[in-house]
Protein backbone atom coordinates (compact mmCIF):
# COMPACT_ATOMS: atom_id res chain seq x y z
CA UNK A 1 0.00 0.00 0.00
CA UNK A 2 1.36 3.71 -1.11
CA UNK A 3 0.83 6.24 1.97
CA UNK A 4 1.03 9.65 2.19
CA UNK A 5 1.79 11.28 5.36
CA UNK A 6 0.95 15.13 6.20
CA UNK A 7 3.17 16.16 8.68
CA UNK A 8 6.31 14.53 9.49
CA UNK A 9 7.72 14.51 13.58
CA UNK A 10 7.90 11.52 15.64
CA UNK A 11 4.25 9.72 15.04
CA UNK A 12 5.36 9.55 11.39
CA UNK A 13 9.15 7.97 12.19
CA UNK A 14 7.69 5.73 14.73
CA UNK A 15 4.76 5.01 12.01
CA UNK A 16 7.35 4.33 9.27
CA UNK A 17 9.87 2.35 11.69
CA UNK A 18 6.63 -0.22 12.22
CA UNK A 19 5.31 -0.61 8.72
CA UNK A 20 5.20 -2.55 6.40
CA UNK A 21 3.59 0.02 3.40
CA UNK A 22 5.44 2.05 1.24
CA UNK A 23 5.24 5.81 3.08
CA UNK A 24 5.84 9.40 1.78
CA UNK A 25 6.60 12.25 4.49
CA UNK A 26 5.52 15.96 3.44
CA UNK A 27 6.65 17.62 6.36
CA UNK A 28 6.16 21.56 7.58
CA UNK A 29 9.26 22.16 6.95
CA UNK A 30 8.22 21.26 3.17
CA UNK A 31 4.63 22.38 3.51
CA UNK A 32 3.61 25.49 5.05
CA UNK A 33 -0.01 24.37 6.09
CA UNK A 34 -0.48 27.76 7.30
CA UNK A 35 -0.20 28.72 3.25
CA UNK A 36 -3.71 28.07 1.35
CA UNK A 37 -1.39 27.66 -2.26
CA UNK A 38 0.74 25.05 -0.29
CA UNK A 39 -1.95 22.89 0.85
CA UNK A 40 -3.42 23.18 -2.87
CA UNK A 41 -0.07 22.31 -4.28
CA UNK A 42 0.37 19.11 -1.72
CA UNK A 43 -2.81 17.88 -2.76
CA UNK A 44 -1.56 17.10 -6.42
CA UNK A 45 1.34 14.53 -4.79
CA UNK A 46 -1.25 13.13 -2.57
CA UNK A 47 -3.93 12.34 -5.23
CA UNK A 48 -2.29 8.60 -6.42
CA UNK A 49 -1.47 6.87 -3.03
CA UNK A 50 -3.93 4.20 -1.88
CA UNK A 51 -4.08 6.69 2.05
CA UNK A 52 -3.65 10.23 3.34
CA UNK A 53 -3.06 10.29 6.64
CA UNK A 54 -2.89 13.98 8.37
CA UNK A 55 -0.56 13.73 11.79
CA UNK A 56 -0.16 17.50 11.35
CA UNK A 57 -0.64 19.39 14.50
CA UNK A 58 -0.06 22.48 16.80
CA UNK A 59 -0.24 23.01 20.20
CA UNK A 60 1.29 26.56 20.93
CA UNK A 61 1.12 30.21 21.89
CA UNK A 62 0.46 31.36 18.57
CA UNK A 63 -3.65 30.44 17.82
CA UNK A 64 -3.97 31.77 14.76
CA UNK A 65 -1.44 29.07 13.57
CA UNK A 66 -2.88 26.29 15.74
CA UNK A 67 -6.17 26.79 13.95
CA UNK A 68 -4.74 26.77 11.23
CA UNK A 69 -2.76 23.45 11.33
CA UNK A 70 -5.42 21.72 13.22
CA UNK A 71 -8.15 22.62 11.41
CA UNK A 72 -8.28 24.65 8.64
CA UNK A 73 -5.45 22.78 6.25
CA UNK A 74 -6.55 19.57 7.18
CA UNK A 75 -10.55 20.40 6.15
CA UNK A 76 -9.34 22.23 2.86
CA UNK A 77 -6.63 19.55 2.03
CA UNK A 78 -9.67 16.71 2.53
CA UNK A 79 -12.09 18.49 0.21
CA UNK A 80 -9.21 19.61 -2.57
CA UNK A 81 -8.95 15.39 -2.62
CA UNK A 82 -12.56 14.91 -3.00
CA UNK A 83 -12.58 17.97 -5.87
CA UNK A 84 -9.95 15.13 -7.26
CA UNK A 85 -12.02 12.16 -7.45
CA UNK A 86 -9.70 10.71 -4.55
CA UNK A 87 -10.85 7.19 -3.81
CA UNK A 88 -8.21 6.26 -1.08
CA UNK A 89 -8.60 6.39 3.15
CA UNK A 90 -7.67 9.55 4.49
CA UNK A 91 -7.12 8.90 7.99
CA UNK A 92 -7.16 12.17 10.26
CA UNK A 93 -4.94 12.45 13.75
CA UNK A 94 -6.44 14.34 16.43
CA UNK A 95 -6.78 14.14 19.89
CA UNK A 96 -8.73 12.76 22.55
CA UNK A 97 -9.15 16.46 23.58
CA UNK A 98 -11.84 16.95 21.12
CA UNK A 99 -14.34 15.16 23.95
CA UNK A 100 -13.20 17.20 26.27
CA UNK A 101 -12.64 20.64 25.37
CA UNK A 102 -12.79 23.15 28.35
CA UNK A 103 -12.96 22.92 32.23
CA UNK A 104 -12.73 26.00 35.22
CA UNK A 105 -9.83 27.99 34.26
CA UNK A 106 -8.90 25.84 31.25
CA UNK A 107 -5.55 28.15 29.64
CA UNK A 108 -6.33 29.92 26.30
CA UNK A 109 -4.10 28.08 24.35
CA UNK A 110 -5.55 24.64 25.54
CA UNK A 111 -9.14 25.50 24.78
CA UNK A 112 -8.43 26.72 21.20
CA UNK A 113 -6.07 23.37 20.77
CA UNK A 114 -8.89 21.19 22.16
CA UNK A 115 -12.18 23.45 20.02
CA UNK A 116 -9.43 22.92 17.11
CA UNK A 117 -9.57 19.15 17.41
CA UNK A 118 -13.39 18.54 18.21
CA UNK A 119 -13.69 21.16 14.57
CA UNK A 120 -11.65 18.59 12.24
CA UNK A 121 -12.78 15.65 14.68
CA UNK A 122 -16.79 17.00 13.51
CA UNK A 123 -15.54 18.06 10.26
CA UNK A 124 -14.73 14.04 9.20
CA UNK A 125 -17.70 12.97 11.29
CA UNK A 126 -19.75 14.74 8.99
CA UNK A 127 -18.09 14.38 5.80
CA UNK A 128 -18.00 10.67 6.46
CA UNK A 129 -21.68 10.42 7.23
CA UNK A 130 -22.53 12.58 4.28
CA UNK A 131 -21.07 9.66 1.85
CA UNK A 132 -21.24 6.57 4.27
CA UNK A 133 -18.34 5.22 2.24
CA UNK A 134 -15.66 4.08 5.24
CA UNK A 135 -13.13 6.18 3.67
CA UNK A 136 -12.68 9.00 6.59
CA UNK A 137 -11.05 7.58 9.77
CA UNK A 138 -10.46 10.01 12.89
CA UNK A 139 -8.18 8.98 15.35
CA UNK A 140 -8.36 10.92 19.12
CA UNK A 141 -5.67 9.31 20.29
CA UNK A 142 -4.91 11.31 24.50
CA UNK A 143 -1.42 12.49 25.30
CA UNK A 144 1.46 10.49 23.77
CA UNK A 145 5.50 10.30 24.17
CA UNK A 146 6.14 13.37 21.31
CA UNK A 147 8.13 16.06 21.07
CA UNK A 148 4.62 18.21 20.97
CA UNK A 149 4.35 16.53 24.47
CA UNK A 150 7.46 16.60 25.98
CA UNK A 151 7.53 12.80 25.73
CA UNK A 152 5.01 12.39 28.17
CA UNK A 153 2.00 10.45 28.21
CA UNK A 154 1.44 6.75 26.49
CA UNK A 155 3.37 5.08 24.37
CA UNK A 156 3.56 6.05 20.68
CA UNK A 157 2.82 2.51 19.47
CA UNK A 158 -0.38 2.54 20.49
CA UNK A 159 -1.11 5.27 18.23
CA UNK A 160 0.66 3.94 15.33
CA UNK A 161 -1.39 0.53 16.52
CA UNK A 162 -4.47 2.30 15.91
CA UNK A 163 -3.22 3.79 12.55
CA UNK A 164 -2.82 0.31 11.12
CA UNK A 165 -5.88 -1.57 12.57
CA UNK A 166 -7.62 1.32 10.56
CA UNK A 167 -6.26 0.60 7.57
CA UNK A 168 -7.27 -2.53 7.09
CA UNK A 169 -10.44 -2.51 9.08
CA UNK A 170 -13.96 -0.98 8.37
CA UNK A 171 -13.87 1.88 11.07
CA UNK A 172 -14.82 5.59 11.03
CA UNK A 173 -13.59 6.53 14.93
CA UNK A 174 -10.85 4.84 17.25
CA UNK A 175 -10.80 6.82 20.26
CA UNK A 176 -7.50 6.13 22.70
CA UNK A 177 -7.74 6.64 26.55
CA UNK A 178 -5.05 8.45 28.79
CA UNK A 179 -2.66 5.47 30.64
CA UNK A 180 -4.96 6.78 33.67
CA UNK A 181 -7.88 5.30 31.89
CA UNK A 182 -6.58 2.02 31.42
Amino acid sequence: MNISIVGGGDLSTAFIKQTSHNVTVYSHKDYDLTKKDRCLSLCKHLIDTDAVIITAGSFDSDLWNMWLINTVAPSYIICCLNDQQYKGQIIVISSNGANWTSWPEISQSRLMYNTSKQAISKFVAGIEHAENSGRYIIIEPSKFQSKMSQYQGSDIAHVVNAIEYALVNSVTKITLPSPKQL
